[in-house]
């Protein structure tokens, strides 16, 4: 990259490419904590994508019922 012209937007990219990289490797981690909480919790991801319903149809189903914004005072769903 040329830093001929403006160069504080050299500085800000640069910025922006490290904040993605270590925003990306904070949501890994995220994501690795809470995947091994459900497992840890019993969840088994093999035999749900397997056997169980589609994230598209569950999320219009959990729609279309009215439990998006919780209408019927619920307070857990098995």
């Amino acid at each position: 990259m040329s830093i001929s012209g403006n160069k504080s937007i050299v500085v800000r990219r640069v910025f922006a490419e490290d904040l993605d990289s270590e925003l990306l490797m904070i949501k890994e981690a995220i994501l690795t904590d809470s995947i091994e909480l459900f497992k840890r919790q019993g969840i088994d991801f093999e035999k749900n994508k397997e056997k169980g319903i589609d994230s598209k149809d569950f999320a219009k189903k959990f729609w279309d019922y009215g439990l998006v914004f919780n209408s019927y005072g619920l307070k857990s769903i098995t």
